[in-house]
């Protein structure tokens, strides 16, 4: 199976390319696309590769091809909808179509591909990080009140000057909403990060349906090892609440690195 990735050099491209050339299954074959421009060249698995540029001509057979978009842009969105109906599948990386109801966002579910008109839509940044963690406590505990902060220092960010919800806040919202498809789950969020800060705090806020052991919390969690638990302690206003702390290191490659294991099911 083929990947053709898709993107301008970047950070994004960048941390694609660390992340994948560390555990993309080596199996696929793989060739890099620009847009822009300027094609300059990428290193992968010590080898020398061209960006090329992105012409559907140059293409020729994509049935048996995966494409992977890095960018969010109006030629972005183009390419993908020309695209529409011709490759194995599409993954956009960067939320181009994460507000369209009829494209799949990327859960904890395995990916399928059942045709040729597969359009993956993934998560948010923030979204993507926890999602696996919040969906497995869902499904012990039954969420019923989820707030969820993301900075990259709690001392930076001015409530008094972010009354109305950004952009990201609202996305994140949205993309947890969908994995966990439970409309009754009230959400909301704060978020002001730098994808290519070092250190990310994750602090979310959360009240059960059902009785919460902390201990089972603590338990669950470690099988997410990039969530570095600065504590997890019991809400004493809330008989089934709990407040945690979680600090997440490069949350970009941790972003892609829960992407390309996904992607390695596929194969």
């Amino acid at each position: 199976m083929k990947l053709a990735i898709v993107g301008n050099k970047n950070i994004h491209m960048d941390s694609f390319i660390s992340v994948a050339d560390k555990y993309l299954d080596p199996s696929f074959e793989i060739e890099f696309f620009d847009h822009s421009d300027i094609s300059p060249i990428v290193e992968y698995r010590n080898n020398e590769y061209p960006l090329k540029k992105f012409k559907e001509n140059i293409l020729g057979n994509v049935e048996d091809t995966i494409f992977i978009f890095l960018e969010h842009d109006e030629t972005t969105k183009d390419i993908i909808l020309t695209l529409e109906n011709k490759a194995r599948g599409i993954f956009d990386c960067r939320g181009v179509f994460s507000n369209e109801a009829t494209v799949r966002i990327l859960s904890t579910e395995p990916i399928k591909l059942e045709n040729k008109s597969t359009i993956v839509s993934l998560p948010h940044i923030v979204a993507q990080v926890v999602v696996p963690f919040i969906s497995e406590i869902d499904k012990k505990f039954s969420i019923k009140r989820l707030i969820l902060k993301a900075f990259d220092d709690l001392k930076e960010y001015n409530l008094e000057e972010n009354e109305n919800y950004n952009d990201d806040e609202i996305q994140v919202i949205d993309d947890i909403s969908k994995v966990l498809d439970k409309p009754s789950v009230r959400i909301s969020s704060i978020v002001n990060i730098d994808e290519n800060s070092e250190f990310t705090e994750i602090v979310i806020d959360i009240d059960f349906s059902k009785p919460v052991n902390i201990k089972n919390l603590v338990d669950m969690v470690e099988n997410y090892n990039y969530l570095k638990t600065v504590y997890i302690k019991r809400d004493i206003s809330s008989d089934s609440g709990i407040h945690a702390h979680f600090r997440v290191k490069n949350i970009l490659n941790i972003f892609y690195k829960i992407f390309i294991d996904k992607i390695n099911e596929i194969n």
